[in-house]
């Protein structure tokens, strides 16, 4: 078991990135928001680092770019 905001971390880095009507639609179906802003951050941080360093190790440049804007965008939201 894991905190229930662990579902939105690639939902956020990815599909609601694109259309922010996805994350009220999201919510809404989900039900009330389950991230507390401290812990949220630290989740980001860790999911964007982890992306960025096993895209880089397996050469996916692609991935490994979305991993450093995930980094780039975490830490200027903090």
């Amino acid at each position: 078991m894991r905190p229930a905001f662990t579902d939105f971390t690639r939902l956020a880095a990815q599909e609601f990135r694109r259309d922010s009507n996805l994350e009220s639609a999201f919510l809404d179906g989900y039900g009330s928001d389950p991230r507390e802003r401290d812990a949220w951050n630290r989740t980001r941080i860790r999911k964007a680092i982890g992306t960025a360093c096993w895209a880089h190790q397996v050469g996916d440049e692609s991935f490994d770019e979305q991993g450093q804007r995930m980094i780039a965008e975490v830490l200027a939201s903090c």
